[in-house]
């Protein structure tokens, strides 16, 4: 038998404290649409998944960190060319692929680069809740991209698991099987590809002059209310404000609940700061006219 096909064994999987109430201050938080529309249904208490059969297994810390339903179409790749599935990934996977997509299309002012994904990171297996994989940076890449100290301290979160409906485009359903590593977890992009993503790196080089960090690219999509991860109507250039149809919520952020959401999602100290980061591009803020807005900054260690 294959390593894919090797079922998980049950206690792989920690018993679910999601309950009812969690899925509902979801909802209050703005990362969650509600029961009607998205189907959720807790497991507080079940020792292993048994999703129905129109059902995927998700994480609530992923809806934290840029992941919604139905996902686009680079998520969905990612999975389909990496072969993997959504439980395999972690939280910070989650994380770097939202910040990943929001970059390209808010500060680059592109749609997500496949290449651009691959020659930055490596998928590596782990041992977790799904014996699964997570991406990381490639050794020496991090001084040609943002600078993203996530927080590596998560504990519990491989308990806090729930069903949701699978809307199309769906996901690979949940079946339980541990993710074969391939060639292609580490594998880099031709050299041909690799000629537009120098070029590429060249503009990353220019945006990280002007101030973009991996915090500002972070808090540009926590403060839009839109989950990159999610298929939208909208891409990052294209958002037109409160009313654009992406966002996942109407209520305005505080300067002190921002932080508060910002501040479980990295290693450092998050605070609110005068010192100007450039504004995300969209409708009203195109390519060539992007201004500079106060944003967060870390407290102990600087980006």
């Amino acid at each position: 038998m294959a390593p894919a096909d090797i079922p998980l064994a049950q206690d792989t999987w920690s018993e679910s404290t999601v309950t009812e109430e969690d899925l509902l201050q979801m909802v209050a938080d703005g990362v969650l649409p509600e029961q009607p529309i998205i189907g959720w249904r807790a497991a507080s208490g079940e020792d292993f998944p048994t999703p129905n059969t129109e059902e995927i297994v998700v994480f609530e810390s992923f809806f934290y960190r840029g992941f919604g339903l139905p996902t686009g179409s680079f998520f969905r790749g990612l999975l389909h060319f990496y072969g993997i599935e959504l439980v395999h990934l972690n939280p910070n996977s989650i994380l770097h692929i939202a910040t990943f997509i929001h970059f390209c299309e808010g500060f680059l002012g592109i749609h997500p680069h496949f290449d651009l994904f691959r020659s930055l990171f490596i998928l590596k297996p782990y041992s977790s809740v799904a014996g699964g994989a997570g991406f990381q940076l490639r050794p020496g890449k991090s001084s040609l991209y943002l600078g993203l100290h996530l927080c590596g301290s998560l504990k519990g979160w491989a308990r806090r698991w729930f069903y949701v409906s699978n809307p199309e485009p769906a996901l690979v359903p949940y079946r339980g099987l541990r993710p074969l590593p391939r060639d292609c977890w580490g594998s880099l992009p031709s050299p041909r590809a690799l000629r537009q993503v120098n070029q590429l790196y060249e503009m990353i080089e220019e945006r990280k002059r002007a101030g973009v960090t991996g915090l500002s690219v972070v808090a540009s999509f926590v403060n839009r209310r839109v989950h990159p991860i999610k298929e939208r109507v909208n891409l990052g250039y294209e958002f037109s404000g409160v009313g654009d149809p992406t966002r996942e919520s109407d209520a305005e952020w505080t300067a002190e609940s921002l932080v508060g959401r910002l501040k479980p999602l990295f290693a450092n100290d998050v605070v609110f700061c005068t010192e100007g980061h450039p504004l995300a591009f969209s409708l009203q803020r195109p390519a060539d006219e992007v201004t500079l807005h106060p944003v967060f900054r870390f407290s102990d260690l600087s980006e």
